[in-house]
Parts: C-alpha cells; structure tokens; sequence
C-alpha cells in the first residue's frame, strides 16, 4: 500500500479543521466533545496540550469568537521546541476513511496538529474550569459576529443531499419574476385542462415541501421535533384565510351567513386540535387568521364603521391636542348615528372620561365604544345609518365566543395565541377585536406570560402610531402588550386595491421608509421593556414585564440591531421578553445561530391541504422574488457551496445526525 505523503496530510488535516471549525468564527462544547470522540489516542502530552489551550485562552478575551480562521490559527501556532506528532483517527459519527497520519515531517505537520488537539484540549480546560462560553459580551460578541457572517453553514450542514438540491430548486424558480407574477393564471389554466393533479404533485415537492409543515397538525410532529433539537421553537399555522367577494356582500343574506358561519366554526375545531398537538411543546404558538372564523364580509364593513368613528373623531376633536369636550362628544355621535339620543350620549361620555376632567382623547375613546360595551351597542341598534347591522352584531359575538374557546384551551394547556396580519381591508376589525381578547387574557403576573399576541405591519404608513396607541391603552387598563412585529406580505394586493378604489396608498414608499419603520417599532418596544426594567429595580422575566414582542424579521442588519439594543440596555437574551421568528424554509442561517447562542426563536411552520395553502405559497415566493438580491441571494449561496463541498469532498460529511 502506497503511503501517504506528508504534504497531503498536512492540507487534509487543514481541511479537516475547516470543517470542524464550520467557518462560523466560533465553536461550542458539543463540537469539541465531538471532535475529541474522533480520535482514540493522542501522542502528546496532555499538559502540553492543556498549556496550548490555556495560551489561546489568555490570548483572545472574546474565545471562542474570532474574526477569521486565520486569526484562530495564528492563536494556536507554538514554537518548533513543543514536539507535537501526529495521532491516529478512528471510524466514529464522521465518515474519514484515514487511519492515521504519517509525521514523518513534524515542522510541517506542527501547527494543523495542533489545531486539532487544542480543541481538544479547550474541552478538557474548560470543562475543569467550568467556563461559560454562552453569557456576557463575549455571548454578544461571538452571535454577532455569526449572524454577519455570510459563510456559515450552521443551517444546512444537517440537511439531505436531496433536501439541499430541493431547497436550490425552489429558491432558483423563485428567481424568475415572471414566473412567479403569472404562477395564480398557470395554476388556474392547469386546472380548466384537468391537469391538476400533476401541477400539485410538481408543487407538493417543492413550494409546498420548502415552505409548510404537512396537510395536518400531526404532520408538522417531526419538524416541530427537529427544530426544538436545535433551540427553536415552533408557531404552528393552519393556513385557512378568506377574501373579501362583494357578491358576498349582503349583511341578510341567510345561506351565506350560514355558509361562513359553518366554515368558521369547522376551522376554530381544527385550530383547537393544533393547539393540542402542540402542547406537548411548553411555550409554543399557534396562529390564526381571524378571516377564517367569520364572514370576510362582515369584516370589512366592521373595520369600515370603525374608520369612520375615528375620522369623525379628529374632525370634531381640538386641533391643540386632539381631545372632545362633552358637547363636541354629543355632536359626533349625532352625526356618526343620526340620533338625539342624549341620554345614552351622556351615558357614554361619562364612561369614556374616566378621570372626570370633562376631555376625551382617542383611547379613552376607543377604550370604551366596542362592541362589547351595552350603551354603545344601543346606539346601533337605534339607528340603521352605520354599516354595522344588528346581523353583524349577532355574527361578531360568534367570532368572539370561537376566539374565547380557542384562548381558553390556549391558555389550559400554555399555548400562546398569535393573530395573524391579513389585508388592509379587515385590519380596524382585527385590531379591535386582538386588544379585546388581550384586556381579557393578558393579565400581568401570570408565570407562563401572555396568551394572546397581535401583529402589527410595520410597512403601512400609520403602523407607527397605532403601536404607540395600543401599547399605551394597554398600560392604561393594565394588560400585557403582547405584539408581532412583520414588515408585511401583501404589498402587491394593497397597492393593486388602492389604486382600483382610489385611495392614498398606504405602504411606505420605499423600502428603505419600511427599514426605518420596523427599527423605530423595535427600538420602542425595548424601550418600553428597559425603562419598565429600571422602574422595578429587578430584571424582568414574562411574568413581570408589560412588553413582550416577536420580532418577526428576515432581515440580519435588523436582527443584529435589536441583538445589540438588547445588550446595551441590559435586556438578557434568554429572558424570553424578546422573541426572534421566521417562516419555515427560509432563512434559516438566522434562525440556527440564534437557536445556537441562547435567543428564543421560532419557526412560523404552516400546514393544511395543498389546495388551501396555495396563497400562502404565492406570498412566499413573491417576497423571495423581490428580496433575492438580498438574504435570500446568500442563503442560496450558502445552499451551493455546501451541495458542491459534499460533491468533492463526501468524506466529510456527517452521516449519523437525523435530517432537520
């Protein structure tokens, strides 16, 4: 048998090192441990080997964070009189065929040996020594500098061979902008030719596989599992939503109240079994679609009657601050309702103006005209000048009693409760309908913190304002701000409707105005956070602080920015106070490395037939479409580079970690 030539060790050695050291800048114990498990002796001395350790230690306070490989190296170099040789390797969880390395050159073969054994020996010390690698700066540091890295590999060096081309193959056709732009005509024109099934094979085994979970809650168990292995958790989504049809739009109309009406009641018994699949999970989300449990119809006429209570408001309020007196309180509701009736007037007034100064503004104002309020909904059952009908009514007390049984069970079995964002139209009604459910279940000082969390679009022009409103009425009634922040995902349908109705559009007009709003929305929520921190004198955990919020965000610099916001106001990572989530099958760089250094992340994993998700599918590939030259661009990069290392190189590959 020919023998190896020691310059052949010495670059595989090298190559080895790279692979162990992931080119993520940083390691943890269980990788060294695994290291160290890949050999069976080691012809050096162990308290050389602990000295080496002890050199790199004392020479980088920020171990086990480095800027480069080459600066970990450069740390790990030892002068020619430390006489280090070469050790054998065994057949263990890495498939490595070589049986040892011939050190017949040791200046040579110096350095890479060491490289690997002071892994080893980092292990030993540091398990002594019981050092925490995971806390402090050094924890800020060594995430920070893994979240900027645009070469880690920390999300897909567990992933199938099939799973990375699968992966290649969607994000490459979302590449293509006119595909995705006629995808909803091609999946309609399919089926007018019978050819259905096929399409939906062919959309089974790649949108449908990269982006949701399974048909069925009970489907989405492994990857719900796979996840948590890594410390993530998991939102779990039936993706069911609903569109406004304006035939649909008769208030009266009985067999389509009864066809909504049934649907939705059949929707809310299919989230309440995602509630109990999930509970096996402690702190796990399930979301809902509030246009799934009623009529999309009575939505819009609901969020039209209360924009048209808040545009009534401010025309009659003070210009100064923005407030009524009693008489200019009595002159909106006579013109909101076209009725004297005073006495319910007074009646009103005199509940909103808590503090009696004899003023109201905007949330003393929509803190108590709801729906649920008596007097409130005597003034619409006097009047039939509001698009909100007796039959409305009758159906919102419907959405409310599926919503209170989903956040009963909910809260039995300490799943939270996430209310999606949809579309503009239904958005005052989901607004109204969140904080009412939240007065209700956000209690402070509940151990297991709150149950019910409302998303908020951070690319709508007025995002800004409504944040800042609902977290101060929160405050004023005492119930925890639970929030979502997303950019948003309907960008293409708001602009398309405002135009066809010929309103001002309401996104921000350039994506950098949308950065500006999500940062601003974080920055304030922490805020919130840090000074209620200070007021206690105590770091809060869920159960003590008045603000807990997803960010909800694709984008690594706004990640990287709440990361350090964070740390600068002393808001621990694992406090649970603020979350990180991001969808399923996207990316996941960011969402392993957060897992990895201690954040509580999830993975938004939605499910449901293939027919139903279709939407959700397209809204997905859109936002990959329009962000590919950013994240998404380097996730697929990072997808080429570990599919082709394999190729030439499959001796390094894992082969007995389970497929995440």
């Amino acid at each position: 048998m020919k023998k190896k030539s020691p310059d052949k060790d010495v670059k595989w050695l090298e190559m080895y090192s790279r692979f162990i050291f992931r080119k993520n800048f940083s390691f943890n114990r269980t990788e060294l441990a695994r290291l160290g498990d890949s050999f069976t002796s080691l012809s050096v001395e162990s308290k050389n080997t602990a000295n080496c350790a002890t050199r790199v230690i004392s020479n980088s306070k920020s171990f086990p964070q480095f800027a480069s490989f080459s600066q970990f190296t450069s740390l790990l170099r030892v002068s020619e009189n430390n006489n280090f040789t070469g050790f054998p390797l065994r057949n263990s969880s890495l498939s490595i065929r070589h049986s040892h390395f011939a050190a017949t050159s040791r200046q040579k073969f110096a350095w890479p040996t060491v490289l690997v054994t002071t892994f080893i020996g980092f292990a030993a010390v540091s398990s002594y020594y019981n050092f925490s690698l995971n806390e402090s700066q050094d924890h800020s540091l060594s995430s920070m500098a893994e979240l900027a890295s645009e070469d880690s590999h920390i999300a897909v060096q567990n992933k199938s061979m099939l799973e990375l081309i699968r992966s290649l193959i969607v994000y490459k056709l979302c590449s293509y902008q006119m595909l995705i732009d006629q995808a909803p005509y091609l999946i309609s024109f399919a089926e007018k030719l019978h050819l259905g099934s096929p399409m939906y094979w062919v959309i089974r085994k790649t949108f449908f596989a990269q982006f949701c979970g399974g048909e069925t809650a009970k489907d989405c168990v492994n990857t719900i599992y796979n996840l948590k292995k890594h410390g993530i958790g998991s939102i779990l989504d039936l993706s069911i939503e609903a569109d406004f049809n304006d035939e649909n739009d008769d208030p009266n109309n009985g067999i389509v109240r009864k066809k909504w009406n049934e649907q939705a009641d059949h929707v809310a018994r299919m989230i309440i079994q995602s509630i109990e699949t999930i509970a096996t999970e402690p702190n796990s989300f399930v979301a809902i679609k509030i246009t799934g449990l009623s009529n999309p119809v009575f939505l819009k006429r609901l969020s039209t009657f209360l924009n048209s209570l808040s545009s009534t408001f401010y025309k009659h309020a003070t210009k100064i601050d923005n407030k009524l007196n009693r008489s200019e309180f009595n002159l909106m509701i006579r013109e909101i309702f076209q009725t004297d009736s005073d006495n319910i007037s007074r009646k009103l007034f005199d509940t909103v103006d808590s503090d009696k100064d004899g003023v109201i503004n905007w949330i003393d104002f929509i803190s108590v005209l709801t729906l649920d309020n008596g007097e409130f909904r005597a003034l619409l059952s006097a009047t039939n000048n509001t698009s909100v009908t007796n039959v409305d009514v009758e159906d919102y007390d419907r959405l409310l009693e599926r919503l209170n049984k989903i956040c009963e069970i909910g809260q039995q079995k300490k799943v939270r409760i996430m209310i999606d964002a949809e579309q503009l139209y239904s958005l005052p009604a989901i607004d109204h309908v969140s904080l009412t459910l939240a007065h209700r279940y956000n209690k402070p000082n509940n151990k297991h913190g709150p149950i019910v969390f409302n998303t908020y679009q951070m690319y709508l022009k007025d995002a800004g304002t409504r944040l800042a409103m609902h977290c101060e009425l929160s405050c004023r009634h005492q119930f925890v701000f639970a929030v979502k922040l997303v950019r948003g995902a309907y960008i293409v349908s708001e602009r398309k409707r405002a135009a066809i109705e010929n309103y001002p559009d309401p996104i921000h007009d350039t994506l950098q105005d949308t950065h500006d709003s999500y940062n601003r929305g974080v920055e304030f929520l922490i805020n919130k956070q840090s000074e209620a921190q200070k007021n206690a004198g105590n770091p809060l955990d869920i159960a003590t602080s008045p603000v807990i919020f997803m960010i909800a965000s694709h984008n690594k610099d706004t990640i990287i920015r709440a990361c350090r916001l964070m740390d600068d106001l002393e808001i621990p990572s694992k406090s649970s106070l603020v979350l990180f989530g991001q969808l399923f099958g996207m990316c996941d760089h960011i969402s392993y490395t957060l897992g990895k250094h201690g954040y509580t992340v999830y993975k938004y994993v939605p499910y449901g037939k293939i027919t139903d998700v279709i939407p959700y599918l397209l809204r997905r590939a859109q936002e990959n479409s329009s962000i590919l030259g950013g994240g998404v661009l380097n996730e697929r990069q990072i997808l080429w580079k570990e599919f082709t290392n394999r190729l030439l190189h499959p001796k390094l590959t894992l082969t007995d970690t389970p497929s995440t």
